[in-house]
């Protein structure tokens, strides 16, 4: 399925929160159930919420990275060079490369690398 996308997104496998986030995909279920729907939705294999500022993207991040998730590598410099558990997205484009994460144009959205493009999963169909 493809996840729609918006504004600024954060995409995480479901695969990765299974394994890094404590309690796994049922314990993050049962922490995000007011999100779902509202903010957040998913496919089964990838997990998308939304940020509306800058700084509510940094949170978010800060989020994950406190339950045991690598966001990004790092450059010589410290500036960072690649997604690695989360990728995060404007308006449709990685804002580094992310090698798990593809895109479609019909529907628009992202998939995960590995799975079919299928169905749009929105808002209204989380």
């Amino acid at each position: 399925m493809v996840v729609a996308s918006e504004f600024i997104d954060i995409f995480v496998p479901v695969r990765i929160i299974e394994r890094k986030y404590p309690g796994g995909w049922a314990g993050f279920l049962q922490h995000a159930a007011d999100s779902i729907g509202s903010k957040a939705w998913h496919d089964g294999n990838l997990y998308r919420e939304g940020a509306a500022s800058p700084n509510e993207l940094e949170k978010r991040l800060a989020f994950w990275r406190d339950h045991g998730l690598t966001t990004h590598a790092e450059n010589a410099d410290g500036s960072p060079s690649i997604w690695i558990d989360v990728c995060v997205a404007i308006f449709g484009s990685a804002t580094l490369p992310c090698d798990w994460l593809l895109w479609s144009s019909h529907p628009p959205g992202a998939y995960l690398r590995g799975t079919e493009p299928g169905i749009l999963v929105s808002r209204e169909m989380a």
